[in-house]
């Protein structure tokens, strides 16, 4: 098998990638279904049309660049170095799609069931921003971790030798 540098190296499918796609593309499907009968009802918004299509839209690029987490594009916060790593951040990449879905699925709900009279604005404005970067910043330490244990692993093998 022929080495591969890692700014071309694309991930394969995996059930775990399947699992969040179908995820996440459920999570869109309903808020596209709920504003489109809205819509049929003259009770609708079309603004909300455009941000579903902009977050669908979103979506379908975090979905992408999981499957090429060493390109430039996705911008990380350091290079990805080995096939360990850019593994890791495909996933990290796909729960932080997920979450994004998660979006337009919260203020269709909300739109039904207004949960948020319930609930003070800022919890739920921060509480879901926040769970988005806490969810960046353990894949980014996992990576760290991960990249630290592959430097002493070849401290070790210069050390062998």
């Amino acid at each position: 098998m022929t080495p591969v540098s890692i700014k071309n190296l694309r991930l394969r499918r995996t059930r775990h990638s399947t699992i969040c796609e179908a995820i996440s593309a459920t999570m869109l499907l309903i808020p596209w279904i709920l504003t489109i009968i809205d819509l049929i009802h003259n009770r609708g918004n079309v603004l909300l049309i455009i941000l579903l299509s902009v977050l669908t839209y979103c979506v379908f690029i975090i979905h992408k660049i999981s499957y090429r987490p060493g390109k430039e594009w996705p911008q990380q916060s350091f290079p990805i170095t080995s096939v360990r790593q850019a593994i890791t951040a495909g996933k990290f990449l796909r729960y932080i799609a997920i979450e994004a879905a998660f979006f337009p699925f919260y203020m269709t709900i909300d739109k039904v069931t207004h949960i948020s009279q319930k609930l003070p604005d800022s919890i739920v404005r921060i509480g879901s921003v926040s769970n988005m970067l806490l969810t960046y910043n353990i894949g980014s330490s996992k990576i760290r971790a991960i990249k630290k244990k592959e430097e002493l692993e070849q401290e070790k093998k210069k050390a062998a030798k």
